[in-house]
């Protein structure tokens, strides 16, 4: 299995009501590791993709906003997938806090 790290950086939505505040984006940011199978990693390596890759991540939160201050101290971990639809790459996955 090919592990491979990740990492990427994005506002994150909080949406309306949700948390009893307006829609704010806080800056969001995490890691984590991909993982392709052993028979994918020689098509992997010549850029062909499988169509799903599975991984887990480490997201963290940063804002100044004070409804949202709680999040800078959040710790949470994420899973979820990445397919190949048409020509773009969709990636889902679900965050728990841990506490």
């Amino acid at each position: 299995m090919l592990k491979m790290l990740s990492g990427n950086t994005h506002p994150a939505v909080i949406e309306p009501g949700r948390f009893g505040a307006p829609r704010y984006p806080p800056y969001f940011y995490y890691d984590g590791i991909a993982e392709i199978p052993e028979e994918q990693i020689a098509d992997a390596l010549e850029g062909k993709w499988p169509s799903v890759i599975r991984g887990n991540n480490t997201p963290r939160f940063e804002t100044g906003h004070e409804n949202y201050l709680w999040l800078n101290k959040l710790k949470a971990v994420g899973t979820g997938e990445a397919r190949l639809v048409g020509d773009h790459l969709e990636v889902c996955y679900s965050v728990y806090a841990l506490r």
